[in-house]
């Protein structure tokens, strides 16, 4: 059988098919997540595949009959990984999960704990970086499928895991190429976040906090519906997503602070070599801007709290954000900050507009659950971090705007 090919049209019925094709070829796209280009992708994928200097393994597909968790892609992975046996890099997604599980049984880097925390910031940027693309060629496009994401992976494999943090790895010329109709999601429209054209000033902060605080309530309120599925006409009946165990909270707490201490070292070192004219005003204001950031993220960035690290982690990316454009302010996903830059809006319940990144406007406009940003309350319990009382809560991690940096103590 020729790289790439399918035994016949039923072969995605059941594991057994699936375990058959990958041992023919390691990347499998089935027809439903072809994106209309199921040969160009799958020649692709098998291309990147073949030249990747760690073994990869790429299914995409409509979830086998064996298969009946609501972790569908996280399900299949393991049991293809089991059957199959080759360690390596595997990314599996299917119809029945949400985006592309990568899962890797291999050191990436040898000797370094961070190898697949870089692996995965390497690919956001990458993914930034084709989206901006994306939105030049077509204004209701979104550049996060799957198969894209598959590629972006192996690109970053095939170039070496950038050993800093925040790097755009993509050549001009791979971001080109992907931003064609072949890889883009244009199922789910949406309307593109504009930044505003300048910062709040202190004479309207006050109003802008009290606006925010009421804003807050109601966008907790409405993002509860739509994370559970109660009362929330697009998402009622959707399953809530599974709560994390103690070990993977304690994964994400590791993942966190690596973030936050590449973001934090990376605004350090753009303070040091900035040097804001005495008679530019504008520059200094945001220098001050950076500066407190800095201040209140330090003491944050090794913390044990979850919500703590990732504040400094959106301190961090907002002072630099100041540093490096002179209007407007950095906006994370309301979700969960995580998730990185919010370049849109995107409707809950009620015509309640939020600003999210791709993947989450993604989910809300496929009638997806939404997997926020967990916080920790009294007796161990979990809830989303909006439904606390907190200064990330009030503020959203400055996703609603205001100087929200001036609420975080120092």
């Amino acid at each position: 059988m020729k790289p790439g090919s399918r035994p016949d049209d039923s072969f995605a019925d059941t594991v057994g098919e699936i375990v058959a094709a990958l041992d023919q070829d390691p990347v499998l796209v089935e027809e439903v997540m072809g994106n209309g280009h199921t040969e160009e992708i799958r020649q692709v994928l098998s291309e990147k595949a073949a030249a990747s200097p760690i073994p990869v393994h790429v299914v995409l597909t409509a979830p086998p009959r064996e298969i009946t968790s609501t972790e569908a892609n996280e399900e299949l992975l393991s049991v293809l990984h089991g059957r199959v046996g080759v360690d390596g890099v595997w990314l599996v997604a299917t119809t029945g999960g949400y985006g592309l599980e990568v899962r890797t049984y291999t050191d990436l880097v040898p000797d370094d704990e961070y190898d697949e925390t870089r692996l995965s910031s390497a690919v956001n940027a990458a993914l930034e970086d084709v989206q901006e693309a994306t939105d030049r060629a077509c204004d209701h496009c979104s550049a996060s499928t799957p198969a894209l994401e598959a590629a972006v992976t192996m690109d970053v494999l095939a170039a070496g895991i950038p050993e800093d943090w925040d790097v755009h790895p993509l050549t001009e010329e791979q971001i080109d190429g992907y931003a064609t109709s072949t890889w883009w999601d244009s199922t789910s429209s949406h309307a593109e976040y504009v930044e505003p054209t300048d910062m709040p000033t202190s004479g309207t902060y006050a109003m802008v906090a009290t606006v925010a605080a009421v804003c807050v309530t109601v966008v907790a309120y409405r993002l509860a519906q739509a994370v559970g599925g109660r009362r929330h006409g697009r998402l009622r009946g959707k399953p809530r997503p599974s709560l994390p165990t103690r070990a993977e909270l304690s994964a994400q707490v590791i993942s966190a602070r690596a973030d936050a201490a590449a973001a934090y070292r990376t605004l350090e070192k753009a303070l040091g070599r900035t040097r804001a004219r005495s008679d530019d005003a504008t520059a200094w204001e945001r220098r001050d801007i950076a500066t407190a950031c800095l201040e209140r993220a330090e003491s944050r960035v090794g913390a044990d709290d979850l919500l703590e690290v990732v504040g400094a982690l959106v301190l961090a990316r907002t002072g630099s954000y100041a540093l490096h454009h002179a209007h407007g302010q950095y906006r994370c996903c309301y979700v969960d900050p995580r998730h990185g830059e919010a370049r849109q809006e995107a409707q809950l319940g009620g015509g309640l507009q939020v600003p999210v990144c791709r993947a989450c406007a993604t989910a809300i406009a496929k009638d997806r659950p939404l997997e926020p940003l967990l916080s920790e309350g009294r007796f161990g319990s979990l809830h989303p971090y909006y439904e606390r009382s907190s200064v990330w809560s009030r503020t959203g991690f400055g996703s609603l705007g205001g100087d929200w940096w001036r609420e975080v103590p120092r």
